[in-house]
């Protein structure tokens, strides 16, 4: 499991605390391997309190060992 926070110049979500859970089925995982897009381990972000420009995302299985050798610049692109 692997945690990525993420910080917006100005908060596109309304109301705090907020959250925002996914869903994939198992036939969306298995049609990619982690290794073409960890952003299927991704399961849920949710704001950070006292930090109301911040959302954590939340990584599991294999696909965060992938996030997690990505660079800001990589992870940037895929959670924008």
């Amino acid at each position: 499991m692997s945690k990525i926070f993420l910080e917006w110049g100005e908060p596109f979500w309304t109301s705090s605390p907020f959250a925002l859970t996914l869903a994939w089925t198992e036939e969306e995982i298995a049609a990619t391997a982690p290794e073409e897009d960890w952003t299927k381990g991704v399961f849920s972000f949710v704001s950070v309190d006292g930090h109301p420009r911040l959302l954590l995302c939340w990584v599991v299985g294999p696909h965060a060992r992938i996030a997690d050798n990505k660079s800001n610049q990589e992870v940037k692109i895929s959670c924008v």
